[in-house]
């Protein structure tokens, strides 16, 4: 097959020797329609088919055919020159015939030689694959698959090793020194199939070897109650796999934990400020602790208990606040229940014991009458408001006495101004109080 096709027939006689001079035996019409024919042949072969010999390399495979189509084309060039244009056509179209001709033996050398160089190749047999793939580059020398095969033949001594090496390594059940291996045995050969697939699969066989362990000992830190190391590894194992189905259960566990740890640790809180005896914060810690695990008896009952002795010493202080109310037989008698109420609560807070004693002994105090002296000049008619009448006296002591508390000295007298006397009677402290009203109204 033509790499240019074939001329159209030239019109010499049969018996015509194609180096003769044709002028003769050809008009002038024809030699001029074979001269057209060959300058435009001539004009294909300086375009495109010169090209083609400097790509097919003879030099490298076939040195003799160089000298060949140069001497063939000297011919066409000097029978051209000679006007013997039908030889010089003649001449041409063989020198495009034998470029086509070597052109398909260039190739199919090339694919001859680079098939078994492949071959070669996966069969291992590297010495061979180098003689064959240098073969084929003596026709293509520019061919990319060729010389990137010929890179990955030049590496293949190493790959090699490497590999023996990686066997070794899964013999001795050592993956992560097998993956090691072949990771640089894939630096050297990337385009090897086989090698990056089964790396591929030891990589994935060990991060599910590590997921296996770092579940595993996720699992023992949660059973030692090690919240910080269980959340450590679950960490981890979520930068592997964030979707197992495992980790929803770990990561259950791990909340229950927290919680349960964040439970124990407000309950122990509360037992130290009960052991302080500040009520106020056990029963803070402990309505914390029941917002997690609402149903727990323990913390319940203490709960009910620390609000129950906030709840005295709240209402005890306030008592103490104003101890004059306990002078009131109805305040002094319910504030005596309470701190009977108290005495098993008590029992477990030394300050509500001292504050229920403080009340008791008040009440006490408030409840002793006073004694209580008046002077006056005689004059003065003197009341009690909300007690009594005392009258007109210069010197006059209430018989019965007055319970401390605050009391409303009143002073009258016809032509002066009334006086108001506000008094705070003390307990267990007589007083002496001086009404007179010496203003006059005129």
């Amino acid at each position: 097959m033509l790499l240019y096709g074939r001329i159209a027939p030239i019109p010499t006689p049969e018996t015509q020797d194609t180096n003769s001079d044709d002028t003769g035996s050809l008009s002038d019409e024809q030699q001029e329609t074979l001269r057209q024919k060959y300058i435009a042949r001539m004009k294909l072969y300086e375009s495109e088919a010169k090209a083609e010999i400097e790509k097919l390399n003879l030099p490298m495979w076939s040195p003799d055919s160089t000298a060949e189509l140069r001497t063939q084309e000297k011919r066409a060039i000097e029978a051209f020159g000679s006007n013997q244009f039908g030889a010089a056509l003649i001449q041409l179209d063989g020198l495009l015939e034998k470029i086509s001709g070597l052109r398909s033996i260039q190739q199919e050398k090339f694919l001859s030689a680079l098939e078994g160089a492949r071959q070669a190749f996966t069969e291992g047999n590297f010495e061979q694959a180098s003689s064959a793939v240098n073969d084929a580059l003596r026709y293509k020398p520019e061919n990319q698959e060729a010389q990137l095969l010929k890179g990955r033949v030049a590496s293949m001594e190493t790959v090699s090793q490497l590999v023996r090496e990686a066997d070794v390594a899964r013999v001795e059940n050592n993956l992560v020194k097998e993956i090691e291996l072949l990771d640089k045995a894939i630096k050297h050969d990337p385009h090897h199939t086989g090698l990056v697939e089964r790396h591929r699969q030891l990589i994935a066989q060990h991060r599910q070897q590590i997921f296996d362990t770092l579940l595993q000992q996720a699992h023992q830190d949660l059973d030692s109650r090690d919240v910080k190391q269980a959340r450590g590894r679950l960490m981890e194992i979520k930068k592997i796999d964030t979707k197992h189905p495992s980790l929803i259960l770990l990561s259950n566990k791990l909340k229950q934990l927290e919680k349960e740890l964040t439970y124990q640790n407000l309950i122990e809180k509360a037992k130290a400020a009960e052991q302080e005896d500040s009520w106020q914060a056990a029963e803070s810690h402990y309505q914390q602790a029941q917002l997690i695990f609402p149903s727990r008896e323990d913390s319940d009952n203490r709960l009910r208990r620390a609000a129950k002795i906030n709840q005295y010493i709240q209402m005890i202080e306030q008592a103490l606040l104003r101890p004059e109310r306990l002078a009131d037989n109805q305040i002094a008698s319910a504030m005596q229940q309470i701190v009977e109420e108290s005495v098993n609560q008590a029992e477990h807070s030394i300050k509500l014991q001292q504050i229920a004693i403080r009340l008791k002994n008040t009440i006490a105090e408030m409840s002793k009458p006073v004694a209580v002296t008046i002077y006056s000049d005689g004059h003065t008619h003197i009341s009690v408001l909300g007690v009594g009448v005392i009258g007109r006296a210069t010197e006059y002591k209430l018989k019965e006495g007055l319970k401390p508390g605050r009391y409303l000295f009143k002073g009258e007298r016809r032509g002066f101004k009334d006086k108001l006397l506000e008094v705070y009677i003390k307990p267990d402290r007589p007083v002496i109080i001086r009404v007179i009203c010496d203003e006059s109204i005129f």
